[in-house]
């Protein structure tokens, strides 16, 4: 590691070209062998934070994880004019995470309804729609897991909870969401579950 550079900025949606240089981000730039490699992190609309945990000076090899971006978000690579690409357009690559959101529709009309809206959101992140002709979100999301189980990789599983401006409004809200945290605890193994509030407001 050569270099650190952290740069405050916008939250535009991550997808634009302009993100990689409005955005908040954060750069390390690694010397390999008398060429230098740049790894920029950059935020999003949702991604509000970067997290570099190396210093100047750190050793990194291939795999290594060396920070974070809060609820994902874009990471731009650059490499020297001389180095050699060994992937092509439509090679399957595979990251140290991926991020894919998931959600469960009656029938096929509402998955593009579905759809749709989730590419009115502008969300960089890639969405998943299981058709269960009950809308059973428990056991379509948890046979959804089972099958992604993969035995070098951890699956974590992010729950959003609604959180109202009323206590006594909690019951009308993360019924499903917690039904679903316990059904996966008793049913999967290594799965890490976590949870993301949003905040109502009146």
């Amino acid at each position: 590691m050569t270099r650190i550079s952290y740069s405050p900025g916008q939250f535009l949606p991550a997808y634009r070209h302009d993100a990689g240089t409005a955005n908040e981000r954060c750069e390390i730039w690694i010397d390999h062998n008398g060429r230098t490699i740049v790894a920029r992190q950059i935020v999003g609309v949702l991604a509000r934070g970067v997290v570099c945990r190396l210093e100047t000076g750190a050793t990194v090899s291939a795999g290594d994880r060396y920070g974070v971006m809060k609820f994902g978000s874009r990471m731009d690579v650059f490499v020297p004019t001389s180095a050699e690409i060994r992937t092509k357009v439509g090679d399957l690559v595979r990251g140290g995470e991926t991020v894919i959101a998931v959600a469960v529709a009656g029938d096929e009309e509402e998955r593009e309804q579905i759809r749709q809206d989730w590419e009115r959101w502008e969300c960089s992140v890639p969405l998943e729609v299981l058709i269960d002709p009950h809308r059973s979100l428990i056991r379509t999301v948890l046979r959804y897991v089972e099958s992604m189980q993969p035995q070098d990789a951890t699956i974590t599983v992010l729950i959003p909870e609604i959180i109202p401006s009323k206590r006594r409004h909690e019951i009308l809200h993360n019924q499903r969401g917690r039904l679903l945290e316990t059904a996966l605890k008793a049913r999967t193994s290594g799965v890490v579950i976590a949870t993301l509030p949003f905040h109502i407001h009146d």
